[in-house]
């Protein structure tokens, strides 16, 4: 049985008194409200679980992106994170596993992440189209990148930058099998005025969320019965794309990508 599966299995339609009141006296009486808070307990209660077996680090990061994505991502619900995370981790001797992670994603962050699996996912579309639109996926990722352009300035986003200049190596290299588009959209100029800073020196929470929709949601959250099929697509195109990134190691001009960072993390599950 899927994990998904497993976890879904046996939460009441009606709501349960398991639900907080005290803490969540109106959010209760929604229905959207009430599974998504026991599925956060039960995803907590794995990783707890499996604590040895795991990357805690990558799935705490995950459930709390999870929380803001499909539990506060509603005008209904009021956006106090902390007190969702304590009613969760009840039952489990208060054991605070994820708590260290809470700061590493806020509203801000949790934006930048949406924005950046957008360009991902578009870009993922661009070796795998042979159907006329590649011009428009590639206009499309274009301009979207070009948006950024005053986000890097200064030092204030450093870390969304860093993956901003990670996803421009990834659109220049796949940008060069595509034929017969406009010329201004073939190549993304940086907006940094120094190298990547490598991943070891500064943590890209971002990478590892995206790594996570990718990894995790397939099998362990309610987004897998639609991501999945998008997850082999991209796949493919990223192979495709490592593929060419390989072969143009040894030409002129690689020698400004010192920092490649990966989208493949390790399976947190």
């Amino acid at each position: 049985m899927k994990i998904i599966d497993r976890l879904s299995t046996g939460i009441p339609k009606d709501v349960s008194s398991t639900c907080p009141r005290n803490i969540f006296p109106e959010e209760c009486d929604h229905q959207s409200f009430y599974h998504y808070f026991v599925l956060a307990q039960r995803y907590l209660s794995d990783i707890i679980t499996n604590e040895q077996k795991i990357n805690v680090a990558h799935a705490c990061k995950f459930l709390i992106y999870w929380i803001y994505k499909f539990v506060w991502n509603d005008d209904i619900y009021n956006k106090n994170i902390s007190n969702f995370y304590e009613q969760i981790k009840k039952g489990h001797d208060n054991k605070d596993i994820c708590k260290i992670y809470m700061e590493y994603i806020d509203e801000k962050t949790y934006g930048y992440i949406q924005k950046l699996i957008k360009l991902d996912s578009d870009l993922s579309d661009l070796p795998t189209s042979h159907n006329g639109k590649e011009c428009s996926i590639a206009k499309t990722c274009f301009d979207s990148y070009m948006n950024y352009e005053d986000t890097c300035k200064g030092e204030d986003n450093k870390n969304i930058c860093n993956e901003l200049e990670n996803f421009r190596i990834k659109y220049n290299v796949a940008i060069k099998s595509v034929n017969n588009c406009a010329d201004e959209h073939k190549y993304l100029p940086s907006f940094q005025d120094s190298p990547i800073v490598p991943v070891s020196v500064i943590p890209i929470i971002i990478t590892s969320v995206i790594s996570l929709i990718l990894i995790i949601s397939c099998k362990f959250t309610p987004l897998g019965k639609w991501i999945c099929p998008r997850t082999k697509r991209a796949k493919n195109g990223t192979k495709k794309i490592n593929h060419e990134m390989n072969k143009s190691q040894h030409t002129p001009g690689y020698q400004d990508m010192p920092y490649l960072v990966s989208y493949q993390s390790p399976n947190p599950f």
